[in-house]
């Protein structure tokens, strides 16, 4: 085509697509071949050409999708297993010295407090104050973020949502806190503020929404069964996966897919 030899190269054309329809076989960078011949069929009104080329081209478009999507969801699953199995191994290593500095915090947190307690009511009793009258020693905080702050974290949550950081597995506040530049009383008060929920319902409907519009777009995720598709969103129960979906949308996950395969079906047959 380059040289201008147009006859030399639509036979070599025709010879791919008469090798794809006795063997069902091409390479994804030969779509590009279907192209020119839809497009040569259709300059010289060559129509039952050109609805061959057209549903051939459609053929292998699909199956390049449906490669693509397959590919990406078993590194997904691959890289989501990996990452378990190291995060579970990590826990079971550390979980025996986690326990004994935890009970040994706890009693030492208990001695001194019940040391100090004796000393702290003598002294308002001394001061005329019956010891029943007493009130909690620490009140809950009240955190009122600045302009800058909640403007910070505004930005850098919106490139977490953006970049769909919230797909990884074992989030916590304290591990997205750190990603947006902030302490947890902070990130959480703005969430609760901003977006009128708790941070587990802030990072559950992220996961769930993501799940939605790719079930609504992708033909072969309507398809997929629901384990892959809750590993594919970061969440670890299957269960937890399924209640979530319906009462974000109103309906089962199953429902909603059976939806998306009929809206499928019915643009292939338009």
């Amino acid at each position: 085509m380059a040289k201008h030899r147009e006859q030399e190269s639509f036979t070599f054309f025709r010879k791919v697509d008469s090798l794809y329809k006795k063997y069902h076989f091409f390479f994804p960078e030969l779509t590009e071949n279907y192209k020119i011949l839809l497009k040569n069929a259709r300059k010289k009104s060559h129509i039952n050409e050109a609805l061959s080329f057209a549903n051939t081209l459609h053929e292998i478009e699909k199956i390049n999708i449906e490669d693509r999507h397959y590919l990406f969801t078993q590194f997904e699953v691959e890289r989501i297993n990996i990452e378990y199995a190291s995060i579970t191994q990590r826990y079971k290593d550390i979980f025996a010295a986690l326990m004994t500095v935890s009970i040994f915090l706890l009693i030492l947190t208990i001695k001194v407090y019940l040391k100090k307690k004796p000393e702290k009511t003598y002294n308002v009793v001394l001061a005329g104050v019956g010891a029943d009258e007493l009130g909690p020693d620490v009140s809950p905080p009240k955190w009122t973020l600045s302009t800058e702050i909640r403007n910070r974290i505004r930005k850098n949550l919106q490139e977490f949502e953006d970049e769909k950081e919230f797909l990884k597995p074992n989030l916590s506040l304290k591990k997205i806190a750190i990603r947006v530049g902030t302490n947890p009383n902070y990130l959480s008060s703005y969430i609760n503020t901003e977006k009128e929920m708790h941070f587990n319902r802030y990072i559950s409907e992220l996961r769930i929404k993501y799940i939605a519009e790719l079930l609504a777009k992708d033909p072969i995720a309507a398809h997929q069964k629901t384990e892959v598709l809750a590993k594919l969103c970061g969440i670890a129960s299957r269960s937890n996966f399924l209640k979530l979906f319906s009462e974000i949308y109103g309906m089962s996950l199953q429902e909603y897919q059976h939806q998306c395969r009929e809206k499928f079906a019915a643009n292939d047959r338009f």
